[in-house]
């Protein structure tokens, strides 16, 4: 059914310069406004206060328009860093405005959204805008070399593989590009014609659908042309004249600027570089602007202007950038004239401006409360006739909220997103809208789950490893050159180089060898197809073993000695184990309604891997069996919320939980977010600690102990012998690594605690150790990876900067402003006492608390507590916080002497902040006269040039490897990763599970193919010697022959036609494996015959192989192996083919496979 039409019809009369409409909450805003943008034939700017607001406003209008196949909606996007910092914008920023200049110099039909702050950003006037695209049609003449300076000067990143937007890849005559604003494309030429255009899907390297067209636009929105340094050295000169100062930055800047360097901050000098015009030079003189909320609008743009010349007077002037704040940015009064043309969508009608009469649906939310008051306001609309639509993220989410509904007799249909139903009727839209609304007027209702329950923030999609095992494993591509490998026979040893030797001397078949180093120079030269039998060796510390002698006598020793120890812990492990597998615990069936509207109240949507997470612990707390799950993931990935979803649903079977902490402080912010989460739910929840005084003490155990207390939160306190609980059902250890020997035991108890039977489990860490790898991969023990950064979380912006006192006040002042806290890290506690009172000159508005090492523990937890609980805001403290407790309300970390600390303890301080949607800023200060080391300044840079996030798993086992064992392994298991490294250590372990379960694993088989044909990747078709490497490796761990065959047409794909080297690579690689299935351990071409030998463990039955001979005796003979003992079997298989078939060896020898292959498959 088409869309309600009565206060729309009023919509296009009203938009008028200078007028004000009311009735148009946010949500009701967005709709009219798409319904709007759908009837224009010309661009149409909106204008909201802030960043956030603009952002839910252009999530809205893409949902409606995309259900109108409406114009595109364009964000124009502000700097998301504090002026005059010398950080560099998110990169996607800038290639947004370009992308918005680029379709208004088109004059395309779109909508524009922007906040206030984005207008104050001046833009590259039309004038220069006008030569940078660059527009390619299949059959143009293109000069590559041309086309590959040209990108250079428009900031392209030459890269091996595009992967994000303003990165290009040159190989050969194949051309991969991301421009900002458009999909990433591959450009096949044939010499410099340009042959074919298809989209590229960065996500696998592979081209899609083809394109007649593409445009390319720069990488950023200043290019670095001769003219465009002599204008900055021109206009910088006449800022340094204003400025009083300044030379030696000028100086500085201008030398990079001349050698084509972009560093971090230099979009401070755009204005300097090119001439900037005001947003409104861009604008149609009669192009249509819409104003969200203007009071709101008005001051944002008063706030910013005052904040841009604020932050330029705070700068010292020698280190200011030598420009002046009018050349970047607009002053908000000429924004504010130019927005007066606007029509103004106000919150309240004023001196009788048009009132639409929509309202929001703010009444409607549930929340966390009962869902009866909210469904009989629905049954009385649809009652009334009004048309009703819920719209939900997605399938998951709508099966979640029509579970609730339709017990109360509301009964919705799914409907394409747009098309509202009849009167009385209710519809379910799928997709992401945050906000609503309902007009009574109209009798129409668009309702969102976010605005029931609760809104629900996005995550970015990430890469999230298949299990534990996947994540601790060397990838199989990253191998360099000088690197310690393990080969599977030989031990350690030393990878040299790719070579490439002739087979059978000069004039024979060239192949691509690995080489590989071992003690006393010996060499070992291993074909790149068995690169799967190398790993990194990879320790804990900074060990470096000694080579291996080739021949692997003292390897095979070693491994052994290591193999029969974790065995002896696999036979400890499995006998726990035993006793959990054959006990019955109790089954929580079914999801009641208040653990449903608890999900509900999740704020954000689910990672795959949270929800994968998730949906395991459920799986496993309504199995009989007592669960005993391990979630790994980093601080703030959301492995809280896993564990809450389970005490939840423990709680509602009316049994209680027990939340065990290493520390005071994890214990009492787990309270607070508990407390915070289960609000409303009508949960009991408790602290327990040395914080609690006798009498809250006594008061807590009696609850416990009379069930009236759901779930308890506390250190080893929970684990005295003075605490019962009347019915326990499940315990959640919170980074269970750093309890020690006698606690563990202790939680072992706690466990088994109610009648001998093991009680469901769920421990939570962010770094695994050796012994939590062998049960997650042996299968004692369940493990659940979470990989995937939170929602909205952003790269920490890092700067490194002299000891200034106006510096340092300026930073501490902007986090308190807006309302967090700040780390300032003073690794050295004898001055720390006198830092801090000189701090408290510096910034008296600041309170500031004093941490250290060498207080009391009692003294250390209260200061800590207590900032936890903002009664200070600054922590001034030593790296005792490198690690510890998640406070998402610290965005800003300050540390004093960076050039002391090592990579790795900088890396992880910095790790402490950024942990919210907040942006985090970390400034690594150095002594004004300090002359840096080579070393320090190393560490210093890496930090900064690495700012995006990681996973962080990966960051853990850095961490790991990086540390040393400390408290995180045993010395014995820490040894035997020393004697084999770390992947050896982990196949080990798999190799022990077997064993202990009494499995017989067979080894497996490595087939050797003897054909006298070049297989490789010449230089020619792959230039990039790193690329080749990759490839051989990617080619080596591929495990079935369709494996290969997609890896080898990617590489055709990605490289163009494979030569035929390269298809013989692929022919013998797929014929590896067709081998290893069939038991056949070698392949050898003869004379106009090839022969088959299999392993004494070949699936293919002497009988099948006999009825092959007598089906075809011309063909096929099977024959005893020269030399084999008397008792051995007929096992060599001899096949014919003529010498018409000998010139295609490949396709014969999988002719001959097949037919094993069938027999098999028959049985």
């Amino acid at each position: 059914m088409a869309a309600p039409r009565a206060f729309l019809d009023q919509l296009p009369r009203l938009i008028a310069p200078g007028r004000a409409i009311a009735g148009l909450p946010a949500g009701a805003a967005a709709y009219a406004i798409a319904r709007l943008a759908g009837s224009l034939d010309q661009p149409l700017l909106v204008v909201a206060a802030t960043r956030d607001d603009a952002a839910r406003l252009h999530q809205e209008l893409r949902f409606h328009l995309d259900a109108l196949s409406g114009p595109p909606v364009l964000p124009l996007p502000g700097d998301d860093v504090r002026t005059w910092d010398g950080v560099s914008p998110h990169p996607d920023i800038p290639r947004q405005r370009l992308a918005v200049l680029d379709a208004l110099a088109r004059q395309q039909r779109v909508v524009v959204v922007a906040s206030a702050r984005a207008l104050q950003h001046r833009l590259l006037s039309p004038e220069t805008f006008s030569s940078l695209h660059l527009d390619l049609r299949v059959g143009d003449e293109v000069a590559r070399d041309r086309l590959q300076r040209t990108l250079a000067d428009w900031g392209y990143l030459a890269v091996h593989q595009v992967e994000e937007p303003g990165t290009v890849a040159f190989r050969g005559g194949v051309v991969d590009i991301w421009s900002p604003g458009a999909p990433p494309v591959r450009l096949d030429f044939f010499d410099d014609e340009l042959d074919e255009i298809r989209v590229l899907h960065p996500e696998v390297q592979r081209s899609g659908e083809p394109l007649s067209r593409t445009r390319i636009l720069p990488a950023r929105e200043a290019v670095v042309s001769d003219d465009a340094v002599s204008r900055a050295s021109a206009r910088m000169a006449e800022a340094v004249d204003v400025m009083g100062g300044g030379h030696g930055t000028r100086r500085r800047v201008l030398a990079d600027l001349r050698q084509g360097l972009w560093f971090p901050g230099a979009e401070d000098f755009l204005g300097a570089l090119h001439e900037l015009v005001s947003w409104s030079q861009w604008w149609p003189a009669d192009g249509p602007i819409l104003v969200v909320d203007p009071p709101a609008v008005d001051a944002e743009l008063e706030r910013f202007w005052g904040l841009v010349h604020s932050r330029w007077q705070a700068v010292p002037v020698e280190e200011r950038a030598p420009v002046l704040p009018h050349w970047r940015f607009e002053d908000a009064a000429s924004v504010r004239a130019a927005l007066g043309r606007a029509t103004r969508i106000e919150a309240v009608a004023v001196d009788e401006a048009p009132d639409l009469a929509c309202r929001s649906n703010e009444p409607l939310a549930v929340g966390k409360g009962e869902l009866a008051p909210v469904v009989a306001r629905l049954s009385q609309w649809l009652d009334e006739e009004w048309r009703l639509v819920l719209v939900c993220d997605d399938r998951t989410r709508a099966e979640r909220v029509l579970a609730l509904l339709e017990p109360h007799g509301l009964r919705i249909e799914e409907r394409p997103a747009g098309q509202w139903p009849a009167p009385g009727g209710f519809a379910l839209w799928l997709g992401a809208l945050p906000r609503g609304f309902h007009s009574p007027s109209d009798r129409i209702a668009l309702i969102t789950a976010d605005e029931l329950f609760t809104a629900k923030r996005r995550r970015p999609a990430a890469h999230v490893p298949r299990d534990l095992k996947d994540a601790v494993l060397t990838s199989h591509t990253q191998l360099a050159q000088g690197d310690l490998v393990v080969h599977a026979v030989h031990g350690i040893g030393r990878f040299l180089r790719l070579r490439r030797l002739a087979l059978g001397g000069p004039g024979g078949v060239e192949q691509d060898y690995a080489e590989l180093e071992y003690r006393g120079g010996d060499r070992l030269y291993l074909p790149v197809t068995r690169l799967d039998q190398l790993y990194q060796y990879r320790a804990v510390g900074d060990v470096v073993p000694r080579l291996d002698k080739l021949g692997g006598e003292t390897w095979a020793a070693r491994k052994a000695r290591v193999r029969d120890r974790v065995l002896a812990m696999a036979h400890e492990i499995l006998a726990l184990h035993a006793q959990r597998q054959v006990a019955e615990g109790h089954r929580y069936v079914g999801e009641p309604e208040a653990w449903r509207r608890f999900v509900e109240a999740f704020p954000y949507v689910e990672t795959e891997g949270q929800q994968q997470a998730i949906d395991e612990v459920m799986a496993d707390l309504a199995d009989a069996r007592p669960m005993d799950r391990l979630i790994v993931g980093d601080v703030g990935f959301g492995k809280t919320e896993v564990a809450m979803r389970a005490a939840m649903r423990v709680v509602l079977d009316r049994r209680q939980v027990a939340v065990l902490c290493p520390t005071t402080v994890l214990a009492f912010q787990h309270s607070r977010s508990f407390a915070e989460r289960f609000d409303g739910f009508g949960v009991e929840i408790r602290l327990l600690s040395r914080f609690q005084g006798p009498k809250e003490t006594r008061e807590i155990l009696v609850g416990l102990a009379d069930g009236s207390i759901d779930i308890v939160i506390g250190t080893h306190t929970l684990l005295g012998r003075n605490v019962r609980f009347k019915d326990l059902g499940l315990v959640v250890v919170d980074e269970e690594h750093r309890f020690g020997v006698r606690q563990k035991e202790r939680i072992k108890r706690l466990t088994q605690a109610r009648a001998g039977v093991p009680i469901d489990t769920l421990a939570m860490s962010a770094t695994p150790i050796p012994r939590t790898l062998y049960m997650a991969m042996s299968g004692l023990r369940q493990v659940s990876m979470i990989a995937t950064p939170p929602p909205g979380r952003r790269e920490v912006r890092t700067r490194v900067a002299h000891f200034d006192e106006g510096r340092i006040r300026e930073e501490i002042l902007h986090e308190l402003r807006r309302g967090g806290q700040v780390f300032f890290v003073h690794n050295r506690v004898q001055s720390i006492d006198r830092l801090a009172h000189r701090l408290r000159e510096i910034v008296p508005e600041a309170r500031i608390a004093v941490a250290h090492g060498q207080m009391s523990e009692d003294e250390l937890e209260r200061v800590l507590v207590g900032f936890v609980k903002q009664e200070s805001n600054v922590l001034l403290c030593t790296t005792i916080i490198e690690s510890g407790v998640d406070m998402p309300n610290v965005n800003t970390i300050i540390v004093n002497r960076a050039d002391r600390l090592g990579l790795a303890q900088l890396y992880q301080l910095r790790g402490r902040v950024g942990r919210a949607t907040r942006r985090g800023y970390c400034t690594l200060l150095i002594p004004p006269e300090a002359s840096l080391s080579g070393d320090a300044a190393r560490r210093l840079q890496v930090l900064v040039e690495h700012q995006e996030l990681g996973a962080g798993f990966a960051i853990a086992q850095a961490d790991l490897e990086l540390r040393g064992s400390g408290s995180l392994l045993g010395e014995r298991q820490h040894g035997n990763i020393q004697a084999v490294g770390l992947d050896t250590y982990v196949e080990l372990l798999e190799e022990a599970v077997h064993a202990a379960k009494g499995e017989v694993s067979r080894a497996r088989l490595d087939p050797e193919v003897d054909l006298a044909v070049p297989a490789l990747i010449p230089e020619g078709y792959m230039p990039d010697l790193d690329d080749r490497l990759t490839e051989y490796r990617r080619l080596a761990v591929c495990r079935t022959p369709q494996q290969v065959r997609d890896l080898v047409s990617a590489w055709e794909d990605r490289y163009g036609e494979p030569p035929p080297e390269v298809l013989n690579l692929g022919w013998t690689a797929e014929a590896r494996l067709r081998c290893r299935e069939l038991g056949i351990e070698r392949v050898r071409f003869l004379n106009l015959r090839v022969e088959l030998d299999f392993h004494e463990s070949t699936p293919v039955r002497g009988d099948q192989v006999v009825d092959l001979v007598q089906q075809q005796p011309d063909r096929f003979q099977l024959v005893r192996r020269k030399g084999a003992p008397p008792d051995e079997p007929a096992r060599r298989l001899r096949v014919r083919f003529t010498p018409a078939e000998g010139e295609q060896p490949f396709r014969f020898l999988h002719w001959a496979l097949r037919e094993l292959e069938r027999r098999v498959e028959a049985g």
